[in-house]
């Protein structure tokens, strides 16, 4: 909200007005065009720019994770348009302009996609996108600083001068954050030297994250490379029906639905462990008691009672016969993955044939090749493992 208060000027006016950080303010970055989450957010408004033929090449865990993050920028810019109701007294902008943004905002938080089209009037869209500017720059940039007692307390989050022009990267990191105290320590194998960048490591972030939260990618990280396969999971448990909506509770009763990965490091490559419960659960087709409701998650057949033992870690697994079918099962996932990655590329260069692109674009069009290269390489790198026997062992 600070932020989007001082925003420095255009032209001449590069200054911020806050008297206190208005040298820090006015080096923040001007514009975020090349942030998927403003593509999202020009898209949605309506505006003019060739950005929807990228939305519409991104991956399908990619479009998920942001939106997502669409959904938690909407519901701040709820709050903060409440607060505007009580600052803007001026013609500019009037209480029945800020309540339409506000049912806007609700319907964009509600659906989270980037097709929809909300009629937001003229008047706001300077302060919608001024605080999309303000958004971004604390997303980016911001820091984890411990200072409630709370870990997961918002005023963890901190904005460091300096620290955060920093860049990242995911192996030898020239420094790393500690706490209680705001101290920084450098690893004894990094090596620094007169002129060289400094850098951080935001965290162990797959390449998705790295691109819905901050906009870049790695072309090979170090911690090689994730698949997120959660909506093909939740298509199979759909198609089953009311058992498999009971399935779903049952999976949220432990904690083990949803964030289902596929990874290629370390090698072999291998499911997530949260990807191999719901699997194991996927295969069975127990008769649930009459009655039996999609919330009550209770356990009343025998081969329910065993996949919930090795919840509980009593057993390795269910059956060899449904251990087997669970990893079939995942040789045609991967098998799906691998295909509509080749498709997910083809699509990526037609849509960009006759474009001129450059600047971020450019950039955004690679990043998004490497999404679906990755995609590609880790559902190869599984199929490998499995039919091998590595990744069963």
């Amino acid at each position: 909200m600070h932020l989007f208060l001082h925003r420095p000027g255009q032209g001449d006016l590069q200054t911020s007005t806050d008297a206190d950080f208005g040298p820090y303010i006015s080096i923040l970055p001007e514009c975020f065009d090349g942030h998927p989450l403003s593509w999202l957010i020009s898209s949605s408004r309506g505006d003019p720019q060739d950005v929807a033929f990228l939305l519409d090449c991104l991956p399908p865990a990619t479009q998920k994770a942001l939106d997502v993050m669409a959904i938690r920028f909407w519901k701040d810019w709820n709050v903060v348009s409440q607060i505007l109701v009580n600052i803007f007294q001026s013609t500019l902008i009037n209480h029945d302009t800020i309540r339409a943004v506000q049912r806007q905002a609700t319907s964009l938080a509600t659906s989270g996609r980037h097709h929809t089209t909300p009629l937001i009037p003229s008047v706001t869209e300077e302060h919608v996108e001024t605080y999309l500017w303000a958004w971004l720059n604390v997303n980016t940039r911001c820091v984890y600083h411990r200072v409630s007692p709370s870990p997961s307390h918002p005023d963890n989050l901190t904005l460091c001068p300096l620290l955060d022009l920093a860049n990242h990267t995911s192996s030898s990191a020239h420094a790393s954050p500690r706490t209680p105290i705001p101290t920084f320590y450098s690893p004894s194998t990094s090596q620094l030297n007169k002129g060289d960048e400094v850098y951080l490591r935001y965290g162990p972030h797959s390449n998705v994250t790295l691109f819905t939260e901050y906009g870049f990618v790695e072309e090979n990280p170090s911690n090689g490379g994730q698949l997120d396969v959660s909506d093909i999971l939740e298509l199979l448990f759909r198609k089953k029906g009311p058992l498999g909506a009971w399935m779903k509770t049952a999976l949220e009763a432990t904690n083990y639905w949803g964030n289902w990965t596929l990874h290629d490091t370390p090698g072999p490559a291998h499911p997530s462990y949260r990807l191999l419960p719901a699997l194991r659960l996927l295969q069975l087709s127990p008769q649930l008691s009459p009655g039996t409701s999609s919330n009550d998650p209770t356990y009343d057949s025998p081969e329910l009672k065993v996949w919930h033992e090795t919840i509980l870690g009593e057993k390795d697994f269910v059956s060899s016969d449904n251990e087997r079918t669970v990893w079939q099962q995942l040789l045609e996932i991967c098998e799906i993955v691998a295909k509509r990655s080749e498709e997910g590329l083809d699509r990526l260069q037609q849509a960009c044939r006759g474009k001129d692109l450059d600047g971020w674009r450019a950039y955004a069009v690679k990043a998004i090749r490497i999404l679906w290269l990755e995609e590609r390489r880790v559902s190869i790198a599984l199929m490998q493992s499995i039919e091998s026997g590595q990744a069963v062992d």
